[in-house]
């Protein structure tokens, strides 16, 4: 479309009669997407934010932007939306993300030079490992001056969702600097009391901790307290992290369990071939070092000729429409009768060690898997050992499950509704391993130890604190030696 002053001046006044041809379907096609769309351009409903007279303004933006952005992912957007979305805020997008984050990059977009930005928002984006990128974008464009944390606090009643507060300032030329965080203590308070508090920022509601900037990255931020970030320091400092000798991986599949999960007498009454049938965890049966027996199967239909397993076969059959319209088995071209997402089937179908755990738990809930459970929702946790690996997995367990460990992990994972916390490959494979350096022999560490037990089952609890007392006061090597040598020992024994 070519076009002069005056065409300009016909158009800014909305006078499109004098246009015909194909620039009269392209400004009726803009009209139409304009009326759909809605579309808004601040530095022309604001002009006198960005512009001063004919010129752009030295620092243009708004002193202040505040908001509270819908909750909803753009994965209800058009295909032109999404694009849209991912070629203005390249750095930002990922995906089927919320919607927040586009929200975020206008609002700091739109700030002059040291203009504050304050938005409530979905909390999530602080922790989630998809969320780098806005993270990073925040950090390089902005100081991020106070975040206001919420945890289980219901501040939206009606809102299924829960929320931080963030307040930065716009800064395109990053430098060190302190921010504030504020985390409500307890999150069964009145609204009435949380707002009242946070205006004061009483201690008695709110912890209140500073930050260093350099501590922060696009990397999750936990924001820890300086006590808890010194324990967690020292729980790192000289240990293996988890994922040096395990590999975390997420279980498996079935895409329709109502017909591929069989409790026992639906096995017995069909005659379902036992080779087939592997026992079932989910995340609500896997206890802290136990698994509740649910006495139900995943029917693992796995196998290139389903018709070698008549009975199943037969069982399948009536269903055979409905598995055959499962989204991966249609995507993958792959045979009616199988798993549908058979995900690390591998390692899970091994004879491998492996310690389960739910993929979201309230507390750390460890089991060391010995019968080669199976899941059908991919809502458990595997961790295997790599070939490397020297460590007994009965000590790994013990520190899992132990109190530290649920302490670290509780300050390092996404925490969700109803105090639940992410129990993901990403943070689990941070979990630090102590180096535990003995240097006395092995035939006194165990003669010792084997003492110490036989002391403790019969019961003779003075006997035994006498011993160890008498090797702490004679043999402060052989003590630690014996107490690094016990965390090893002694769960594997009890």
């Amino acid at each position: 479309m070519t076009s002069s002053t005056g065409d300009v001046d016909h158009l800014t006044k909305g006078d499109y009669d004098r246009f015909t041809g194909r620039d009269k379907e392209t400004i009726a096609t803009a009209i139409e997407l304009s009326d759909d769309k809605h579309f808004f351009h601040w530095e022309l409903e604001f002009p006198e934010v960005f512009y001063e007279g004919t010129r752009e303004r030295e620092n243009p933006g708004f002193d202040a932007v505040v908001g509270n952005p819908p909750y909803f992912s753009i994965s209800g957007l058009s295909s032109s939306e999404k694009r849209y979305l991912k070629s203005a805020y390249p750095q930002i997008y990922a995906g089927n993300s919320d919607i927040l984050y586009y929200f975020v990059g206008r609002g700091v977009e739109g700030l002059r030079g040291q203009g504050n930005l304050g938005y409530i928002l979905a909390r999530y984006y602080a922790e989630a490992r998809f969320a780098e990128g806005l993270r990073t974008y925040i950090l390089r464009k902005s100081q991020l001056k106070k975040l206001v944390d919420f945890r289980n606090f219901q501040v939206f009643p009606t809102a299924n969702v829960l929320t931080n507060i963030l307040v930065l300032s716009r800064a395109d030329v990053p430098r060190r600097y302190e921010g504030k965080v504020l985390r409500i203590k307890d999150d069964k308070q009145s609204a009435e009391a949380v707002e009242k508090a946070l205006l004061l920022e009483n201690e008695n509601v709110f912890s209140s901790f500073k930050f260093g900037s350099a501590s922060l990255s696009g990397a999750p931020w936990s924001f820890s307290d300086r006590t808890a970030q010194a324990i967690k320091d020292q729980m790192l400092s000289g240990s293996w992290q988890l994922d040096c000798f395990f590999e975390v991986v997420q279980a498996m599949q079935t895409g329709m369990n109502q017909v591929l999960v069989v409790d026992e007498q639906t096995a017995r009454r069909h005659r379902l071939e036992e080779p087939l049938l592997k026992l079932l965890a989910k995340t609500g049966n896997v206890r802290r070092y136990y698994i509740e027996d649910l006495r139900k199967y995943v029917l693992w239909t796995e196998v290139d000729d389903i018709s070698t397993f008549p009975n199943t076969m037969k069982y399948l059959t009536p269903y055979r429409d409905a598995l055959a319209a499962r989204y991966d088995i249609r995507a993958k071209g792959a045979d009616w009768w199988r798993i549908s997402n058979p995900r690390n089937a591998d390692l899970f179908g091994s004879e491998q060690p492996r310690i389960l755990t739910p993929f979201m738990s309230t507390s750390n809930k460890f089991h060391l898997d010995t019968k080669k459970h199976y899941n059908d929702g991919g809502d458990l946790r595997g961790i295997f050992p790599r070939e490397n690996n020297p460590f007994d997995m009965y000590f790994v367990l013990a520190l899992l499950n132990s109190k530290a460990g649920e302490y670290f992990h509780k300050n390092t994972a996404k925490l969700k509704r109803g105090g639940y916390y992410e129990y993901y490959s990403k943070p689990l494979g941070g979990f630090p391993i102590p180096r535990i350096y003995l240097t006395t022999a092995q035939n006194g560490r165990s003669t010792a130890v084997c003492q110490y037990i036989a002391l403790h089952d019969a019961g003779d609890f003075e006997r035994l604190r006498n011993m160890v007392e008498g090797a702490n006061g004679q043999d402060d090597t052989l003590a630690h030696d014996l107490l690094s040598y016990l965390t090893q020992v002694v769960p594997y024994k009890h």
